[in-house]
């Protein structure tokens, strides 16, 4: 009986049987790296053509390609969940020390390792960024820019910046604002996905998420835009919570 979960008592025996032998089995992406190859290379020609030949693209609410980067989420989910679902959540601790099944000590490597892997670029690519975003930000008083700019740094340097909107400095860096999201909670889900489930219930779960995925994003597009989805197309596209369906879905 699984004894790491608070809210939850499911029985994790019999969806770990066998994995023993499995333990120090590499799991391969190869075929998934060429899954991203394509995606980004959507993204690219899409924002392309969006940003240097407008006159000929007649789409401006689907922002080049940006909807590749749904891909990703949903390739990360189940990469995370087919790499770290045997080796979870199981001392038992929380990383607070109130309660149980939040991840203890495997949360806390799990996100230091997360944070060594993508921090180090997310930060170079700021700075990098600087004197471009100085430049965007035209003819405003060099102080207003100043304080613009440090704050922008703070933000996105946290990968906070989907919550408040685009990035000013790097805009593109939303997609990192909801992976971050989206691992801030792993730890605390992979337990509570990885059992055995009947096809049925899988399918049940999957189209549980795909429906929310939609109508999460119709709602938040339809309230930002003042009541018209295409007005509040890029607010729904850059919010990192309405994001997690698709994570879950890539876990299921």
């Amino acid at each position: 009986r699984n004894p790491r979960s608070c809210c939850f008592t499911h029985d994790h025996v019999a969806a770990r049987e066998g994995e023993h032998n499995i333990r120090g089995a590499r799991v391969r992406t190869e075929a998934f790296d060429c899954l991203r190859g394509f995606a980004a290379l959507q993204v690219s020609i899409g924002h392309y053509f969006s940003f240097w030949a407008g006159s000929g693209y007649d789409h401006p609410h689907e922002l080049g390609g940006g909807n590749a980067v749904l891909m990703f989420f949903l390739m990360s989910g189940f990469i995370m969940q087919v790499g770290y679902a045997g080796k979870g959540p199981a001392d038992g601790g929380c990383c607070c020390g109130c309660c149980f099944g939040c991840g203890g000590a495997f949360a806390k490597s799990f996100w230091a390792r997360r944070l060594a892997r993508i921090g180090p670029i997310v930060w170079l690519s700021l700075v990098l960024y600087l004197p471009i975003a100085w430049f965007e930000l035209g003819e405003l008083p060099g102080v207003l820019k100043v304080f613009m700019l440090i704050a922008a740094f703070i933000i996105e340097s946290i990968f906070a910046q989907g919550y408040v909107g685009v990035g000013l400095i790097n805009g593109p860096l939303w997609s990192v604002c909801a992976q971050w999201f989206f691992y801030w909670l792993f730890p605390l889900l992979t337990d509570r996905i990885h059992r055995k489930r009947t096809g049925g219930e899988i399918a049940l779960w999957s189209l549980l998420y795909v429906v929310a995925y939609v109508v999460s994003w119709l709602g938040f597009a339809l309230l930002t835009g003042g009541g018209s989805v295409y007005g509040g197309y890029l607010q729904a596209h850059l919010q990192p919570v309405q994001k997690l369906p698709l994570f879950l879905l890539g876990m299921m």
